[in-house]
């Protein structure tokens, strides 16, 4: 019985080291399995281990391009549409500026 109760406490304290392991990977941008790996072999060495190695520099994203990149991947053209929707007309095609300027009741008049 004694001997099950500390299998279990070493086996409590192996899993919160590799929690430990994995949170200060995952902080120093490195991959979070890392850490869990070295917490859970090497309990509090492989913290301290993980502790001490370096922060991982990444490249910068340039916010702007990935949202551009995203809208353009993103876009897909729609079935045609129909006279109720937008300026389009009952073919599809928009109005031509000579009709736009007609039905707006502009005229040109010399006077």
């Amino acid at each position: 019985m004694d001997y099950l109760v500390v299998a279990l406490l070493g086996a409590s304290g192996l899993a919160s080291c590799a929690a430990v392991g994995g949170i200060i990977a995952y902080q120093k941008k490195r991959p979070p399995t890392e850490g869990l790996l070295l917490g859970l072999f090497l309990g509090p060495i492989g913290v301290a281990v993980e502790a001490r190695r370096p922060l991982v520099r990444r490249p910068e994203v340039d916010e702007r391009a990935w949202h551009s990149f995203r809208s353009v991947a993103a876009y897909r053209p729609g079935p045609p549409r129909g006279p109720s929707e937008g300026p389009a007309g009952p073919t599809g095609e928009r109005n031509s500026p000579a009709q736009s300027s007609a039905s707006s009741g502009s005229t040109e008049s010399g006077m």
